[in-house]
């Protein structure tokens, strides 16, 4: 079990993404498990390896595991991206290196599972470098953010911009001053919850602000027709959440592909694999199986 450096070499065309080209910093990647499925897994927008530790664990004996640290997270070293630039380099090149690392290691018959900002990632990989992995699964996120259905392209690149600057303006005290109330609302499990805690204290600030940026201003969308493999997603049914809003909100982000299934996890939080751990495992598993999912419902408990 050790974390492998992934030395990577991309080549990019505008002069934004040159700057990230010739940036040293690679993800690093920790490897478990056994098993004939080889699995790449990548967490949220503030999460390192071990947001997925309990589920390589659980699963070690039916999967082999790479369990993805992009960086400007968990510690390791950010790119450099100009303060200004446009579109998404960031996101392309995280894309990229995962891509790569899948190559070099010449993983086969290879299933990407991502959380939240990391299921961006792992459809990028899926279209940006199609014939590198064989399913996609995404867990609690689509392709779009929410917060900018419905913008104009002007307003949604308005707010991009502001909530990249509102980052960028803060205090390294006052950015990580957000986590502490965040964990203790989102997870339960006292031995969970320090662990999250010291990922989200290992963020780049100003990497955590391209991201935002980023995040807000891409829309993969009309592209999910070009999957030519399943894709599979699973949403959370927020505790207190409005039942059809969220189910729509969740297929306007997802639907469009040719070979598509979504279920939906009844009263679970974000980080289902944490909330609904046994669940989550078999919706995986019939996933990867090219089974049908079913989803988590509180009725049938």
């Amino acid at each position: 079990m050790k974390i492998i450096s992934v030395a990577l070499t991309l080549f990019l065309l505008c002069p934004a993404f040159i700057a990230v080209q010739n940036n040293p910093a690679t993800p690093g990647v920790e490897t478990r498990g056994s098993g004939p499925q080889q699995l790449v897994l990548i967490g949220c927008g503030g999460c390192d390896w071990r947001s997925w530790e309990t589920f390589m664990e659980r699963n070690k004996n039916l999967y082999t595991m790479h369990a993805v640290t992009l960086p400007g997270l968990g510690g390791i070293l950010p790119y450099i991206i100009p303060e200004d630039a446009k579109g998404t380099p960031l996101l392309d090149r995280y894309a990229a290196d995962v891509a790569s690392y899948i190559r070099r290691r010449g993983l086969k018959n290879v299933a990407i599972i991502g959380h939240s900002v990391g299921a961006t990632v792992t459809l990028k990989v899926a279209l940006d470098h199609p014939g590198v992995v064989s399913k996609v699964f995404l867990v609690d996120w689509g392709a779009v953010h929410p917060v900018s259905l419905g913008l104009s392209e002007e307003e949604k690149i308005r707010r991009a911009e502001k909530r990249r600057a509102d980052v960028r303006a803060m205090s390294d005290e006052a950015f990580h001053a957000q986590w502490p109330p965040m964990v203790s609302s989102e997870f339960k499990d006292p031995e969970r919850a320090p662990v999250y805690l010291d990922m989200f204290n290992k963020i780049d600030r100003m990497n955590s602000a391209q991201l935002s940026y980023e995040m807000m201003i891409h829309d993969m969308r009309g592209r999910l027709a070009e999957l030519k493999i399943p894709l599979g997603a699973v949403f959370a049914m927020f505790a207190g959440s409005d039942p059809e809003a969220r189910r729509k909100e969740a297929r306007t982000v997802t639907e469009g592909a040719r070979d598509f299934q979504l279920v939906f996890f009844d009263e679970t939080g974000h980080w289902v694999m944490e909330d609904r751990p046994s669940e989550f495992d078999r919706v995986v598993a019939e996933f990867l199986s090219g089974g049908r999912m079913t989803g988590f419902s509180i009725k049938k408990k």
